[in-house]
């Protein structure tokens, strides 16, 4: 990481957000009116304590906070499992074992299947079978 130096965080000051120099400038107020479409030089006319550095800084540490967030995804095993899990909870073990059998592979073009499914009933039968379902627990 970069170094940061003038931005501090101390929870004696802004209620701990992470602040310029310990002034009480928060990197959220310069991260705001950057959004805004100010520009570095407008905000240092609001704020003339500040240094171009300064705004530098802040932008440098909120990159770093996002960058530094970490969103876990469920690995295909994982959503393997848990569609079991629910296969089984809904269905049983032996519904849940012939729908398997049937879609084994778990891929593939569903079109014609889809096709003759709506052949079969319009769009809003099915849908109010599905409401009706609800509405049942079932």
């Amino acid at each position: 990481m970069e170094k940061l130096d003038r931005i501090t965080v101390n929870p004696e000051i802004c209620l701990g957000q992470p602040t310029i120099r310990g002034m009480r400038i928060t990197v959220s107020v310069i991260l705001k009116m950057l959004a805004s479409g100010k520009s570095i030089q407008e905000i240092l006319e609001a704020y003339p304590e500040l240094e171009e550095e300064d705004v530098r800084q802040a932008i440098r540490y909120a990159a770093w906070v996002v960058s530094d967030q970490i969103h876990m995804l469920k690995s295909l095993s994982e959503i393997k499992e848990e569609g079991w899990i629910a296969l089984v909870e809904r269905l049983g073990i032996s519904g849940a074992t012939l729908f398997m059998l049937e879609y084994e592979k778990g891929y593939g073009d569903y079109t014609e299947e889809r096709k003759r499914i709506f052949d079969q009933k319009p769009l809003d039968e099915i849908v109010q079978e599905i409401k009706e379902k609800m509405v049942q627990g079932g």
